[in-house]
């Protein structure tokens, strides 16, 4: 128990001291007044108030405590004996003086069990040291740190960083090395001479990569070392930045803010699982065997663990089936499973690996061997909830570039489709944000189903506007018939829609094609993997001269599908001459294509 006790009066502060300080696993500090801030930088410490004088009320308002308090004990002569009727978790008791010993501890441990519920007793409250003396780099680096949700302090040099370490208690240090008065490296070796600060970790960042220098800054006694970035690579040092200072700070422990559920019918090997979980930061729920953790897992009331670690034997469920039921169901078929087991048969592990589970780790095993299996599923689990985010975001043909051509501007010839709400400013007018959102989300979602069916890729979404990419594929048929194609039958499909429709949503679609130069393009802080050149303009100026409910497209495009649209029975096709487009000198020849029927 962690006892912070307040008073004027040394005392009053002597006597917690002798009541207390002999106790076993109580770590007692004294103050004149409540800091903003914890004597160990976390949460969990009881505060004991002890008042010599008679006051008017208690002396701190319930809710004055800060996010660090787990409860508050007024020791004073002017309270009532006994607990406040219906006491919030982090109002005062007041305890009347004088009290025997025993009712001292009795209250402190009472206080001890209200941590507050948005709070976990177990949660660290970091508290970084910045030392950096361009105001720039520290104004950046400490509001990035800051939006990480830490509490962060600032030094223009090592001395005063030297300085507010001997005041406050911090949980990591970020520093820059070249600085007036004191440099990084003189700072974190007086660090390490200090005991009282000597265990504190020191992320050390620098311009400087030598292998001299760097090796200088671990014999200094730095936990950690980053080059700050070049030109155009702020941002993804920025993340860097802050996945070191999540590692260097130990905010995150392996399972911090994540929780497991333990199935083995063994209770001794159910509690251990638990128990080492618990020590890493999991938040753990247990069953006696996998229909008990069916039954949680089926629970809508009860929140889905991120990892279950199963026995493979068990009564009633065994692992196996565990497994089956939880890979098969749509609500819980993304959540890793380790199965824990005794055998040695190869057939249970072929069994796991066919029913989806994510790892086996076979009995005896030590808590390493299991954090390490945990992390590594976790960690899968996380990559593969990446890759489908940003194949949604992105596009596969992105994610097949990175893979494989790289994402440097490269000339291709594509097909360029362009799509365009007619009317939707007046549509929106006057109309909920939220309502504007859903409309647009089913609108897109119902469009990019015709695109990907084509085997094309959205490139942006621009409002109400849309483009997608056709490119040559082996086996399928030429980019501007599947861009056409998905044109059509998405005309078709919100031409019946909208006959029933009491909000009708009426799209102009423009189709060109030919060489775009595709690649990463922008500065060198934000880029965007896109095509620019005269087919794209040309195609989006074809959109807004389409006909609503209908598509434009290029000379180019119906040459390419002039035979696919002989095929199609409800297509009807109009050469529009002397067409002219802005920014375009020559006038040109397009073709509108409608459906019978529809619009247009």
């Amino acid at each position: 128990m962690k006892i912070l006790a307040c008073s004027h009066s040394p005392m009053l502060l002597e006597f917690l001291v002798a009541v207390l300080g002999e106790n076993e696993g109580v770590t007692l500090r004294g103050a004149a007044e409540l800091p903003v801030l914890s004597p160990d930088g976390r949460p969990g410490w009881v505060v004991a108030r002890l008042d010599p004088e008679v006051r008017q009320g208690p002396p701190m308002a319930p809710s004055s405590p800060p996010a660090w308090v787990a409860g508050v004990v007024h020791f004073s002569p002017s309270a009532t004996p006994g607990i406040l009727p219906d006491r919030a978790p982090h109002e005062p008791m007041l305890v009347p003086l004088p009290c025997d010993a025993s009712r001292i501890v009795e209250a402190l441990c009472e206080s001890a069990d209200c941590a507050r519920p948005d709070e976990p007793a177990g949660a660290s409250m970091q508290v970084i040291l910045v030392a950096e003396d361009s105001a720039m780099q520290r104004s950046l680096t400490v509001s990035t740190l800051k939006a990480e949700g830490f509490i962060v302090l600032e030094a223009e040099d090592g001395q005063e960083a030297l300085e507010r370490l001997r005041e406050q208690p911090v949980s990591l240090v970020v520093t820059d090395v070249e600085m007036p008065r004191m440099t990084g490296l003189d700072l974190v070796r007086a660090m390490r001479r200090d005991p009282k600060l000597a265990s504190i970790p020191a992320l050390v960042l620098t311009t400087l990569s030598g292998y001299e220098e760097v090796r200088e800054g671990f014999e200094a006694g730095a936990t950690d070392y980053m080059v700050k970035p070049r030109k155009g690579e702020r941002e993804l040092f920025l993340d860097a930045l802050v996945a070191r200072v999540y590692r260097l700070s130990d905010r995150l422990r392996p399972g911090a803010g994540l929780s497991a559920l333990v199935v083995d019918d063994s209770a001794v090997t159910r509690r251990m699982v638990a128990e080492a979980l618990g020590r890493h930061g999991f938040r753990v729920s247990t069953a006696a065997d996998g229909d008990q953790a069916k039954g949680l897992l089926e629970n809508p009331g009860v929140p889905l663990p991120d990892v279950v670690v199963t026995d493979l034997e068990m009564p009633v469920m065994d692992g196996l089936r565990l497994t089956h039921f939880v890979k098969s169901e749509p609500r819980t078929r993304n959540i890793p499973v380790i199965i824990l087991t005794g055998s040695t048969l190869e057939e249970h592990r072929i069994l796991g690996r066919g029913f989806g589970s994510d790892a086996f780790l076979s009995k005896p095993f030590s808590e390493e061997k299991l954090i390490v299996a945990v992390e590594l599923v976790l960690a899968r689990n996380r990559l593969e909830r990446e890759r489908k985010e940003l194949s949604g975001i992105l596009g596969r043909d992105v994610i097949r570039a990175i893979h494989s051509e790289g994402l440097q501007p490269r000339r291709r010839e594509l097909a360029i489709l362009f799509s365009d709400l007619a009317g939707f400013s007046k549509l929106c007018f006057g109309r909920e944000a939220g309502w504007v959102v859903e409309l647009l989300n089913e609108y897109f979602g119902r469009f990019v189903d015709y695109i990907q069916r084509e085997q094309g890729y959205v490139n942006k979404f621009i409002g109400d506007a849309l483009m997608a990419l056709f490119s040559h594929l082996p086996g399928l048929d030429p980019p501007e018939v599947r861009a056409v194609r998905a044109g059509l039958a998405f005309q078709r499909d919100m031409a019946r829609i909208n006959r029933d429709s009491k909000v009708p949503l009426v799209t102009r679609i423009g189709i060109n094609s030919g060489d775009v130069i595709l690649g990463l393009i922008g500065s060198g802080e934000r880029k965007d993997y896109t095509v620019i050149g005269d087919q794209v303009n040309r195609a989006q100026r074809l959109e807004g001269k389409a006909p609503p409910g209908g598509l434009l497209v290029s000379q180019v495009v119906y040459d390419a599908t002039a035979a696919f649209l002989q095929t199609v029975h409800d297509a009807q096709v109009e050469a529009r001459p002397g067409l002219e487009l802005k920014g375009i000198a020559e006038p040109i020849t397009a073709y509108a294509v409608t459906i019978r029927g529809g619009e247009g």
